[in-house]
């Protein structure tokens, strides 16, 4: 081994040490347009470096800084709750995903009309047709779309977002005076939103504190140590901000139960089926409307994806969609008269639900 080699791997051992930056090889931080394969099943949270259209490419999914982020993240829940949520990761640091947007921050979200999420979740399928609706999608951008946040997430969803450049994300005292930088505090802030927890404003202090809901609070955010749902009732160990975290299935350790987020049918069909007394009934030859529940909690469809089975006399059609419900076209030799099934089962983020039909073909 030469000097220089040596020297290097001295400075590489010190940084090691010193900064707690894992060890990784060059090829861990090679840029990726896929989801490479999962370490770990369940309903992780995947992170997406996007550059818009005309930006310069600050290399955050290869330079380490994501990872950084989220590993301080996870490190203050660990303390804050004694958990740590399930990250997607890759030969053991934060799996984060390059999207070239195609648009600008104008057309991501223009004045009238902002559907940056949707537009993102989007762009990311067509580039990676097997990302999975069951992950929740953090977007990280350097371009700032809101200047009064650090981010947003659409409520029971799998898509959130954060500006890593907005001048109230980069407060130099935030770690010292709140316990955790602004942009960890904005990946857990808006993760939890996407989870179905509301702004909280029990006190200036907490982790779900948001503007103007909170505007109470707008002298002592950001300049006190931030706390997590102190009361214990509100989003961690009650559900009166929505849901209570806990015992959503989304934490590394395994625990919460999938029984917490299983949305139920409370509609047996829904508008585009037509009854005759009591049956619903399919056109054979014909394409269906859209089949879909009514369901027993509101989930966001933006990236929701669907399996959906259509069966008669043994015969079988499966498709995977994404958006509200399902669409089929029967077959034209399948027989009238005969009785046919429906059922459909729908992922986002954690957050799931099955529902079945059954009527005649006319």
């Amino acid at each position: 081994m030469t000097i220089k080699s040596i020297s290097l791997a001295i400075i590489a051992i010190l940084m090691t040490t010193l900064f707690g930056l894992p060890s990784v090889h060059a090829e861990d931080f090679a840029r990726s347009l896929t989801d490479r394969p999962d370490q770990d099943s369940g309903n992780e949270i995947h992170f997406v470096y996007v550059l818009t259209k005309g930006e310069t490419d600050e290399h955050r999914d290869t330079n380490n800084v994501i990872n950084g982020w989220v590993q301080e993240m996870q490190t203050w829940l660990q303390k804050s709750l004694q958990h740590q949520l399930s990250i997607d990761t890759f030969n053991g640091r934060v799996d984060v995903t390059f999207l070239q947007s195609a648009f600008t921050a104008d057309q991501l979200c223009r004045t009238t009309e902002c559907n940056a999420l949707g537009k993102l979740s989007q762009e990311l399928h067509a580039q990676d047709p097997q990302f999975s609706a069951a992950k929740v999608y953090i977007f990280n951008l350097g371009v700032i779309l809101d200047s009064k946040t650090c981010g947003w997430a659409i409520p029971s969803s799998n898509l959130g977002l954060t500006f890593s450049n907005a001048n109230q994300c980069n407060y130099p005292d935030s770690t010292l005076e709140t316990g955790i930088r602004f942009r960890s505090f904005a990946i857990a802030h808006e993760i939890f939103h996407t989870f179905g927890v509301s702004s909280f404003c029990g006190d200036g202090s907490d982790l779900m504190l948001d503007f103007p809901q909170c505007r109470a609070f707008s002298n002592s955010y950001g300049h006190v140590i931030t706390t997590i749902d102190t009361p214990r009732k509100n989003y961690v160990g009650g559900d009166a901000s929505g849901l209570d975290l806990l015992q959503v299935p989304v934490w590394s350790d395994g625990s919460g139960t999938f029984d917490y987020v299983d949305v139920k049918p409370l509609s047996g069909n829904r508008l585009v089926l037509k009854l005759e007394k009591g049956q619903a009934h399919l056109k054979v030859g014909g394409k269906t409307g859209r089949l879909d529940w009514i369901w027993s909690k509101r989930i966001d469809a933006t990236f929701r994806e669907n399996f959906c089975v259509l069966s008669s006399a043994g015969d079988t059609i499966e498709s995977r969609e994404f958006g509200r419900g399902c669409v089929f076209a029967v077959p034209s030799e399948w027989k009238s008269g005969q009785e046919y099934s429906v059922s459909e089962e729908f992922q986002v983020g954690p957050f799931h639900g099955s529902a079945k039909l059954v009527g005649t073909l006319a």
